[in-house]
């Protein structure tokens, strides 16, 4: 390098041999095996997509699926939940429900006293929010939908 060496010229470039061709002369495909399942993946998912549009519910995808299998935001389902197209997480093993609009408490932030469950709004006698502040979905006629009592929840 010029650099380490003062009386080398700065203008010395790395000259190849005259016989070389360069990396180019022996390539091939080494991955043969692995480039034909991409393109088997390729077809297979396109297979399925193409089911999926022809045979399926766009809207499983697109909405959030309630604990009972209704579709937020829709009317398909056991129960009509056009107004309620929000969902609201209870808990991560069973899910949530649809709520009118996400909640939003202004001061304290949280409200102890009230439990979004899946029978609806459960508030104690201590409760600072709204019996309405929470809109939710109506499951009154949902499988095991379990709801809170003072002894229940409370204890």
């Amino acid at each position: 390098m010029a650099e380490d060496n003062p009386d080398e010229p700065e203008t010395s470039k790395l000259i190849a041999p005259a016989d070389f061709d360069g990396p180019t002369k022996n390539r091939r495909c080494t991955d043969v095996f692995c480039s034909l399942l991409l393109v088997i993946a390729w077809i297979a998912m396109t297979g399925i997509g193409a089911y999926a549009v022809t045979n399926g519910d766009y809207r499983f995808v697109l909405f959030p699926i309630d604990y009972d299998g209704n579709i937020c935001g829709t009317d398909f389902g056991d129960v009509d939940m056009t107004d309620f197209e929000y969902f609201y997480f209870i808990n991560i093993f069973t899910g949530g429900v649809c709520v009118k609009e996400c909640p939003s408490i202004e001061e304290n932030l949280t409200d102890v006293h009230t439990l979004v469950t899946y029978g609806g709004l459960f508030q104690t006698d201590d409760a600072f929010l709204p019996a309405d502040a929470i809109e939710i979905g109506n499951y009154s006629t949902a499988d095991g939908a379990i709801t809170c009592t003072d002894l229940t929840c409370y204890p």
